[in-house]
């Protein structure tokens, strides 16, 4: 499966030291792994300022090498969409190439473009872009949802104990008190208003208790 990665999820994965295994779950190869081409520059940049461990900055600069890159997209539609709100130069660039290729994985950490996305789905050209991403999206949230139900509770959530990046829903949702339902209620409450475009997760559509 081919997957396009914003710089944020790829950050708070390897902060978890949950990166390799997230895509792993995908069945995505490095090759198959796409990035903004800017990002080969800041990705490393804002590793060093967020990641508080040299293992993990290290993570994040070997995985922009193997990655592939996005080369180009409609200029005029990408052009077209940076004019509304929250939609920056990097999400817009991944929006229209995932619009461009109907069969690819979106994996963002960015809920605000996704939430302007929904927000002006009835506006041209948004509202195409909107339909076509509709169950191909990875937030945060469900990106540790999809964690949990492939390598256990436990384990995932003594990884995001052991973090090195700060994250407010991480640590609102995992920690030594916590147990699956706390993680998962946690999760779904930040994610539910884009549940129209999110990819399925056997927990996300599971009913909260």
């Amino acid at each position: 499966m081919i997957v396009l990665s914003d710089n944020d999820i790829i950050l708070k994965l390897a902060g978890c030291n949950l990166l390799h295994q997230f895509f792993e779950i995908l069945e995505a190869e490095s090759k198959d792994i796409l990035i903004a081409n800017n990002a080969s520059y800041a990705l490393p940049k804002q590793a060093k300022k967020k990641l508080k461990n040299e293992d993990a900055v290290n993570t994040v600069t070997q995985f922009v090498q193997n990655v592939g890159r996005i080369t180009s997209v409609n200029s005029d539609l990408l052009g077209e969409i940076q004019g509304f709100k929250n939609m920056d130069g990097g999400e817009s660039l991944l929006m229209v190439a995932a619009h461009e290729n109907p069969d690819l994985l979106f994996a963002t950490g960015d809920k605000r473009c996704l939430q302007s996305l929904i927000e002006h789905q009835s506006c041209e050209p948004i509202d195409k872009i909107f339909k076509s991403l509709q169950g191909r999206v990875y937030c945060l949230e469900t990106a540790f949802m999809l964690l949990i139900e492939n390598l256990g509770f436990e384990d995932v959530n003594q990884m995001v104990i052991n973090r090195c990046v700060d994250d407010g829903v991480l640590r609102l949702a995992f920690g030594h008190e916590r147990n699956i339902d706390n993680a998962t209620d946690c999760l779904k409450s930040y994610c539910r208003e884009l549940s129209s475009l999110l990819a399925p997760v056997t927990l996300l559509q599971m009913s909260v208790a």
